[in-house]
């Protein structure tokens, strides 16, 4: 988890894609209740996702802006900061200062709230059988990895959203018999979904429009971007079988927006629990003081102009394990999607 603001971040190269506004800072005051006003100055006027959260901002810098004064020492100004960060319960809202670890207003992230209902383990050894190819990476959440199930199923962990998306048009390749296809998107923190779009299109028929976003450019309520529309392509032609896409409440950023893409698809199905709900794109900030924190900038629409921020998509077939389940060595996730594919 200590790396998931990293791969997170890998989404902000996506701001050359739509305009941004960011006004130069200026040297500002250090004393604490001057750095509650910064941030939430700075919410204010780039926070896109206010209305999806059902949040008012004003009424929690009149809460919170009180509980501290001149004197507030750094610790003070950390609770409150953190306090109000946590309503929005955004897993693109991050707080990171020195000596502390990094601070999720997302409550399912900041306390893996069923974090161990997916484990990597248990599908290395028993479903892939130990025949399976790793991505690079210093740590377990990084890294993706492939094999097959039964001989017959292409399995593919997506740990992020970076180049081994390029799998999918490999394994196509390489196993043209396949029965099916399981994109397992439990766990992915997310990345550069470009690279999904593109690894998509060797999995579709025609071009389709997949989502649309818009960026928060200026101070006023209303000042955005115009929309813009994302599409995937077709490249070669397409996956006829059965995909099977697992997602999870950890499922979060471009990881959600690869969802998006892949369930335009008519052969897609997803299994699982609904995502994270944490879709907007987000930018790194910096306090005056030196803390460092971000903020999610976009407001999206799936194709269907559904909201998920906030909410998270919800897949067809709601099914979660328990740690009964991994106790006794069984993804019942998985082996529903290998039912689902072996059934056609």
């Amino acid at each position: 988890m200590k790396n998931l603001i990293i791969s997170l971040v890998f989404i902000f190269s996506l701001s050359a894609c739509e305009p941004m506004f960011f006004p130069p800072k200026n040297q500002r005051e250090k004393d604490a209740k001057a750095i509650f006003d910064e941030l939430w100055q700075e919410f204010n006027v780039f926070y896109a996702p206010f209305e999806e959260r059902e949040i008012n901002w004003s009424n929690l810098y009149q809460q919170y802006q009180a509980q501290l004064n001149e004197n507030s020492n750094e610790e003070a100004l950390y609770s409150v900061l953190t306090a109000m960060l946590a309503k929005l319960d955004d897993g693109h809202v991050q707080l990171n200062a020195p000596r502390r670890e990094v601070f999720y207003a997302n409550r399912i992230y900041r306390e893996k709230i069923d974090y161990n209902l997916f484990n990597r383990n248990l599908i290395q050894s028993k479903y892939l059988k130990n025949q399976f190819e790793e991505s690079a990476g210093t740590e377990a959440i990084e890294k993706s990895f492939k094999g097959l199930i039964d001989n017959e199923i292409v399995y593919i962990h997506f740990a992020k959203v970076a180049d081994e998306w390029q799998w999918i048009a490999e394994l196509k390749a390489q196993h043209p018999q396949a029965k099916g296809l399981v994109l397992d998107l439990r766990h992915n923190v997310g990345g550069d979904f470009t690279y999904a779009l593109a690894a998509i299109a060797h999995l579709n028929t025609q071009k389709r429009f997949v989502f649309k976003s818009r960026t928060k450019n200026g101070p006023n309520q209303n000042d955005f971007t115009d929309w813009y529309n994302w599409y995937v392509e077709s490249k070669g032609n397409g996956f006829e079988r059965p995909i099977i896409v697992l997602i999870d409440r950890f499922t979060i950023s471009a990881g959600e927006r690869a969802v998006m893409a892949l369930k335009t698809l008519p052969n897609v199905k997803l299994i699982g629990v609904s995502t994270n709900g944490a879709i907007s794109t987000m930018m790194p900030r910096q306090l005056s003081n030196g803390w460092n924190y971000s903020i999610p900038t976009q407001d999206v629409l799936d194709a269907e102009g559904n909201v998920w921020e906030g909410k998270g998509i919800p897949p067809q077939i709601v099914l979660q394990n328990t740690l009964t389940d991994i106790e006794q060595n069984k993804d019942l996730v998985l082996e529903k999607a290998i039912a689902e594919i072996q059934k056609n």
